[in-house]
């Protein structure tokens, strides 16, 4: 957002009021700039505090609730699931590296580090497949079982009330 924002203070019309080189920052590129970058940062901050207060389960749910192809949603849960898988394997690996002394130098770090990513990608690899016969052994059909829906309740309507609110907040500070 950064990146693609910064043009924006340049191609802007209005006054200049800083430059650099042939280029003019200007004023309402300015304030068009602070504005997207307000934006963001709230948005980012919202994601955060959703992602930090819902599980994960939850998170697919809704998403599922949204109409967003189960392939995709199925797709996460599994990425979700076998991350942690390959961050184990991944720390196996340098645990082992390290108790054999491993990367000494800088090159022998870089043939280190290549030779712990070529192997974990083996390993999960294999790891995948693995669990794929593991999934299709206990009848997996292609689509994952979906949870029941949680009730509304009032602690989840308190809560959806307070980001409206707080979204409402940030609007209304914007354009003021």
């Amino acid at each position: 957002v950064l990146l693609m924002s910064v043009g924006i203070m340049v191609l802007a019309p209005g006054d200049p009021v800083a430059r650099l080189g042939p280029l003019a920052a200007t004023d309402a590129g300015v304030l068009r700039f602070g504005s997207i970058l307000g934006r963001a940062a709230a948005a980012l901050g919202i994601m955060v505090v959703l992602v930090s207060t819902t599980r994960f389960t939850e998170l697919l749910q809704a998403l599922r609730e949204l109409r967003l192809p189960a392939v995709v949603t199925d797709s996460l849960g599994l990425a979700y699931r076998y991350l942690y898988l390959l961050n184990d394997e991944v720390e196996r690996l340098r645990r082992a590296a390290r108790s054999r002394n491993a990367a000494t130098s800088a090159a022998a770090r870089r043939r280190f580090l290549t030779g712990i990513t070529a192997a974990a990608l083996a390993r999960s690899y294999a790891r995948s497949e693995r669990c794929h016969q593991a999934m299709l052994a206990r009848g997996f059909d292609g689509a994952l079982p979906s949870l029941a829906p949680r009730p509304l309740d009032r602690r989840s309507l308190a809560v959806l009330a307070g980001t409206v609110a707080g979204v409402a907040g940030l609007v209304l500070s914007a354009w003021l």
